[in-house]
């Protein structure tokens, strides 16, 4: 507990700063593989701000590290319905949980759907492109 957050309450902190506290801890956590610390943390954040995209993203990242893949597609759909910045792959994430649960007829789905559509950019239409091809060509 910091100096300022001992004398003031831990209230007084501004939400924002701590969530970006809670979640570069987070990642910190994911980067030496305690995931699911990193998940709890998540978790919190979600609770505390249901509609931010990249904290269901990051989700999603920790359960497909966690071999929980149902629940990982789940995070990675919900951070796509939710759109804005760093969420314009998450299909493809959703697309390797999806083949690494066994359904990988649905994760090439994913992949060709996205394919379908014009908004997606030369590089990640070259990324889909190569995702695709590596599912196509597994047992």
């Amino acid at each position: 507990m910091g100096l300022f957050e001992r004398i003031f309450g831990a209230g007084a902190a501004d939400p924002a700063e701590a969530a970006d506290d809670d979640m570069n801890q987070a990642i910190r956590l994911y980067r030496k593989g305690s995931f699911q610390e990193a998940l709890a943390i998540a978790d919190r954040l979600i609770a505390g701000g249901p509609g931010i995209a990249l904290s269901w993203r990051f989700r999603g990242e920790c359960l497909v590290s966690l071999q929980r893949y149902e629940e990982a597609v789940a995070s990675f759909d919900r951070a796509g319905e939710l759109g804005g910045p760093g969420t314009d792959d998450v299909f493809l994430w959703s697309s390797l949980a999806l083949h690494n649960s066994g359904k990988r007829e649905e994760a090439k789905a994913r992949l060709r759907d996205a394919l379908a559509s014009p908004a997606l950019t030369p590089e990640l239409r070259a990324r889909t492109e190569s995702a695709l091809k590596t599912l196509e060509g597994s047992p």
